[in-house]
């Protein structure tokens, strides 16, 4: 079972200075969503700080719906998925689903089997800021991602986004096997100011515009992403990667479903694609030839003209310091210590 539960009683608890190894979830909160009638709250309020936290069979850390104001701050968070296969496996170090109001700081998530972290379900206001996340199966960070939709709270989020108003700041995020930041039927999310430096190595692309199907359910509402705003971050892929270094994805099930919604805010990034051209893709803008659809692809000076946005990035060598703090012509932009 799990590690630690918080169980909906427990609103105001701290976790402080602790280790806990183990257990289905190494922590847990707990919800009256699916038996509260009335009353659905979850445990919220709580603050975990200055913890190791590691080696569960699932998430290391689960926040169920309605948990809300979850502070986890300077803690080490990794080894999810302790006996699953590492080539098909869903073990997230932060797990939130429909918890409102969620920071993640200054924390080390590394070595997870899938996600780093993930706010999704219809999660708002949440931010992960100032940290470290490296070496995850899957992604580094999505905000959003895919839910079924009877975990969604339809009276305040009716067209079923899976993040809203969700903040991206600062973090450095290296050795991913899906995309760096991936972002997922969002309303106003905000990426500002992160490092992906080898992201995307089996997967997506460092910075991914992803589609939710929630369950191909009929009520659901698979809504695009929309209005996202895109500044002063830093993409740095080796050789050996070759993915776009932006990519929106498009499909035609369900009726055509697209990632994004128009065009994002985007300016002063950093891309740099070691020893070529970075590329960039949009799959909304196909042409059919002769029977198949092609998607657009473009290197930067094509993709401004063709996103309308992006102007004053550029594509230089981000030159790290030994802390991956971007020097030379891209000095300011991306993670600082």
């Amino acid at each position: 079972d799990m590690g630690i539960w918080l169980y909906v009683g427990s609103d105001g608890s701290k976790l402080q200075c602790m280790e806990v190894v183990g257990g289905l979830y190494t922590i847990a909160t707990e919800t009256m969503w699916d038996w509260g009638e009335a009353d659905r709250s979850g445990a919220s309020n709580i603050l975990i700080e200055d913890c190791k936290l590691h080696d569960s069979a699932r998430d290391v850390i689960k926040i169920k719906p309605n948990s809300d104001n979850i502070t986890l701050r300077r803690n080490e968070i990794y080894n999810s998925g302790i006996g699953l296969d590492r080539e098909d496996c869903n073990a997230e170090g932060i797990d939130n689903v429909n918890g409102d109001s969620t920071l993640v700081q200054n924390n080390y998530i590394h070595d997870t089997c899938s996600t780093g972290v993930y706010l999704k379900g219809g999660a708002m206001n949440g931010i992960i800021e100032n940290n470290i996340i490296e070496n995850t199966g899957a992604a580094g960070v999505i905000i959003g991602f895919d839910t079924s939709p009877e975990y969604f709270d339809t009276t305040v989020n009716p067209d079923y986004y899976e993040n809203i108003n969700g903040i991206v700041r600062n973090n450095l995020i290296r050795n991913t096997g899906w995309a760096g930041i991936a972002l997922y039927a969002s309303k106003d999310a905000q990426v500002y100011n992160n490092t992906l430096i080898d992201t995307a190595k089996t997967y997506h692309s460092p910075l991914y515009f992803g589609i939710t199907f929630q369950d191909w359910e009929a009520n659901a509402g698979r809504p695009a992403n929309i209005n996202p705003t895109i500044k002063n971050n830093v993409i740095s892929q080796s050789a050996s990667l070759d993915a776009p270094l932006i990519s929106i994805r498009y499909t035609d099930e369900l009726g055509g479903l697209s990632a994004l919604k128009g065009n994002p805010i985007m300016s002063d990034n950093c891309y740099y694609q070691k020893n070529g051209q970075g590329q960039f893709q949009d799959s909304r803008s196909q042409v059919d030839q002769g029977g198949w659809m092609d998607d657009w692809t473009g290197n930067l000076t094509e993709w401004k003209s063709h996103i309308h946005t992006d102007s004053s990035s550029l594509e230089a060598n981000p030159e790290f310091n030994n802390n991956f703090e971007t020097t030379g012509v891209c000095a300011g932009k991306g993670y600082s210590r």
